[in-house]
């Protein structure tokens, strides 16, 4: 068997997302015999390198702020005058000491990171920090971390620079590794990894082009995971949630990209709804192919493919209307932290779809943002000129609006789609 490397970016609080891929390890029992990380990564890479999967989940369930940074105000950063207080006091901890103090950090890492564990663990480990002020590059894996150093390095690869203070290590400072290798490939095939799992929180920091002759399986949130430097419990235990369904996915256990679907369910939704689909675009003459159209699509050739009809038996057809589905449930909020069947989304779809189209009329405020209303009432018109468009000629003031917002008109047939077969099932 190939030697299998783990490597964990850098992202701050974004950091449970690499717990819950982890979690999907596991639970699908895979190993791995390298791990190499920079900054939070490297804090969660020791844990998996001592197994410790339960304390992990656990601390990262739990963590709020004043586990990492030490209180520096009581303003209320709710308010105006708080958040203004807050950053002056964030500038002068800056000029008198150099960065925030992340005392209670090194709390937690040195209760949760047991040096002579690590060490005896049969699997390797590496991480990168940064020399400060010459910025130079540190990488170094177990064997080269002097005894008794290894917590400092942890922390010295997690000083998230400007806003932590610099870690000092004997003579030398040091500075988040994410100044010079935020997602440390090349240290993991130094360390003998045969094949890769990159787990990237995508966050700031020098990413390198990796040239190597080693597979590597990227896995990535589609969602935003949150503010690099906001520690709370509930948002990392969503983070943890979506990482857990993103690593079941990137392993071929679920289906979607945005949302998670049990297997199966995109060639159903294909079979269930390309005849509806073909029906539907036949009867208005409509094609991403028709130039006299402009339609914005035709770079796309997944959602292309699925406007210009299709059906169940092509097998991108069922790839590209699972795209449409996913695209309608983010514009109408559905949340990801579920696993979805399609009979469940798609009514879960029509069900938001008409309260939205109840209210589209309300005057602001409304619940949502101004961006978000012209978004879903731009969705909510394509719909009924594609409705008006089935029984009759498509409504020219569809184009232009299509123009504008193409996300939204792949909604709208998707939605409309939807309501044709809905239909077509009562009669």
């Amino acid at each position: 068997m190939p030697e299998r490397g783990i490597v964990l970016g850098g992202g701050g609080a974004r950091g449970p997302y690499e717990v819950g891929v982890w979690q999907a390890m596991r639970q699908l029992g895979m190993d791995y015999q390298i791990v190499t990380g920079t900054s939070v990564g490297a804090l969660n890479g020791a844990l998996m390198v001592q197994d410790s999967f339960d304390l992990a989940k656990e601390m990262w369930e739990s963590l709020e702020q004043k586990d990492v940074i030490a209180e520096f105000t009581q303003a209320d950063p709710a308010t105006l005058p708080g958040r203004g207080r807050m950053m002056a006091d964030f500038v002068r901890q800056m000029v008198e000491k150099g960065g925030l103090d992340t005392s209670p950090l090194e709390a937690v890492v040195r209760r949760a990171v047991k040096e002579e564990v690590l060490r005896a663990s049969p699997v390797q480990f590496g991480l990168v920090t940064v020399r400060f002020p010459s910025l130079k590059a540190v990488q170094l894996t177990k064997e080269e971390i002097p005894p008794g150093s290894l917590v400092d390095y942890l922390l010295a690869s997690a000083s998230f620079f400007p806003f932590f203070q610099r870690r000092t290590i004997g003579e030398d400072a040091y500075v988040d590794g994410a100044l010079s290798d935020n997602m440390p490939i090349q240290l993991a095939v130094r360390c003998g990894a045969e094949e890769i799992i990159a787990v990237d929180l995508g966050s700031a920091g020098v990413v390198h082009n990796n040239r190597i002759n080693v597979p590597v399986t990227y896995i990535r949130s589609h969602w935003d995971l949150g503010q690099l430097l906001r520690f709370q419990a509930e948002t990392a235990r969503y983070n943890l949630r979506l990482g857990y369904l993103d690593g079941l996915k990137a392993f071929h256990r679920l289906e979607g990209c945005a949302y998670a679907f049990k297997l199966g369910e995109s060639s159903r939704n294909a079979r269930d709804m390309g005849k509806v689909l073909a029906y539907m675009h036949r009867t208005m003459g409509v094609s991403v192919f028709d130039k006299r159209k402009r339609l914005p699509l035709l770079a796309e050739p997944r959602i292309g493919r699925w406007i210009a009809g299709g059906g169940a038996e092509n097998p991108t057809f069922g790839r590209a209307l699972t795209t449409a589905a996913e695209i309608t449930g983010e514009l109408l909020g559905m949340p990801p932290e579920e696993v979805y069947d399609f009979p469940s989304f798609n009514a879960l779809l029509r069900e938001r779809f008409q309260r939205i189209r109840e209210e589209k009329q309300l005057p602001a405020p409304a619940l949502v943002s101004r961006k978000g209303k012209l978004s879903r009432a731009a969705m909510c018109s394509m719909v009924d000129m594609l409705e008006a468009g089935v029984s009759g000629p498509v409504p020219e003031a569809l184009w232009p609006l299509t123009a504008v917002s193409p996300k939204e008109f792949v909604a709208a047939n998707y939605l409309c789609a939807l309501g044709l077969l809905e239909r077509q099932e009562t009669l």
